[in-house]
């Protein structure tokens, strides 16, 4: 009776535990069929609609195995989202679980909309999201035996009780059923690889301030005297933050603005100045473009709404040479966390068409149509 009671108690622990994000964490994972999501390939960048998770496919092959690839961004989140409870059955305190959870619970939070978004069923998306479970896990686990075990057992879980497993856990907490399931076969899991990863010690900050929410209805026990204090995960600053909840100041440019020489594209924003609170970063350039949003948005440079490209302009520079050179390359809009090359590389205003390949480092500003208005300069170097 007693065992139970404490299976019982963990078990509920466990569903009510939360982790926040407080810096974007990336990964890059090539490999065969990565970018096949049942029989459709996955062929634009994509990010969801609450701004948690960018899906970024390579426009080709990344190796000389002609494989693919595809790059997973996990954007800053609070604990109180709930986005993101850690591994199920397994202990919450080792590094390899957490890194894998993290990406798994998102794209299963965002099944239905990834699901729409790529022509699939639901299924489909939480088969591609077990498979990438997989290969951050065994990443993690570098020679650890046990890592692997964990990861193989972890994979078998979630492939073969896709269907009601979660359903079940959620209603009656009935953790201990899923590993009867492994009894069922054993399957193949997907040989893909991590090609490269970054903000990871976000992820062992969060494991070090992991906060149980429990129902509104039940409020969270005191934390007794002779016990340290978990200090909380505090919220990134978004777009939709109050005035009371941040300071706003002037932007700050990671390249000297008036350096930038607006040689391509047909636009010249060098008389655009800065505006308060609207200030990008992250930025990061491989296949394609990737930044993030520190606070404000393109709605204060002139777009109407966070869907709106119609009045911001994308303005990349590269640095050949020791030189700035670039200009306006695409519209963009709040929503829109990634653009991809392809003007660049047809020669869109008189763009050098091998200008990303060329580069030194890259320097991006978001200006307003009219050339009056700007963000931050954000800037990435190889």
């Amino acid at each position: 009776m007693k065992a139970g009671q404490k299976v019982f108690k963990y078990i509920k622990a466990d569903n009510e535990m939360s982790y926040g994000l407080d810096e974007e964490v990336s990964v890059s994972l090539t490999g065969e069929d990565v970018t096949l999501v049942a029989c459709r390939f996955i062929e634009d960048a994509l990010t969801t609609a609450d701004g948690s998770l960018t899906i970024v496919p390579s426009d080709g092959p990344v190796d000389e195995d002609l494989r693919y690839g595809v790059c997973l961004v996990a954007h800053p989140f609070p604990v109180e989202s709930r986005l993101w409870n850690g591994p199920d059955v397994i202990a919450n305190n080792q590094y390899r679980s957490m890194l894998a959870s993290l990406f798994h619970d998102l794209i299963w939070e965002h099944g239905d909309e990834l699901a729409k978004a790529w022509g699939v069923t639901k299924q489909d998306v939480l088969r591609w999201g077990d498979g990438v479970l997989y290969a951050l896990w065994m990443y993690a686990s570098e020679d650890s035996i046990r890592g692997r075990i964990e990861a193989r057992v972890a994979w078998q879980v979630c492939e073969y009780s896709r269907g009601w497993y979660h359903k079940v856990k959620k209603i009656l907490g009935l953790h201990c059923l899923a590993f009867a399931l492994l009894l069922a076969g054993c399957g193949t899991p997907p040989d893909w690889t991590v090609a490269e990863i970054s903000g990871t010690n976000a992820i062992h900050r969060a494991m070090g301030r992991v906060e149980v929410v429990a129902p509104a209805a039940e409020p969270p026990e005191a934390v007794q005297d002779d016990e340290p204090a978990v200090a909380p995960v505090v919220a990134p600053v978004t777009p939709t933050a109050s005035a009371n909840d941040q300071q706003i100041m002037q932007s700050a440019d990671e390249v000297d603005f008036s350096a930038l020489n607006w040689s391509w594209g047909g636009f010249n924003g060098k008389n655009a100045k800065p505006v308060e609170g609207v200030e990008i970063g992250s930025l990061k350039v491989s296949g394609n473009l990737t930044y993030k949003w520190v606070r404000g948005g393109c709605e204060k440079l002139g777009a109407t709404s966070r869907e709106d490209a119609d009045h911001t302009l994308a303005c990349l520079f590269v640095r050949i040479g020791g030189k700035w050179q670039g200009g306006k390359f695409d519209w963009i809009s709040t929503s829109r966390l990634s653009r991809d090359f392809k003007n660049v590389r047809d020669g869109y205003g008189g763009w050098r068409k091998d200008a990303i390949e060329a580069a030194e480092a890259y320097a991006f500003v978001i200006c307003s149509k009219d050339g009056k208005r700007r963000s931050n300069v954000a800037m990435f170097a190889k």
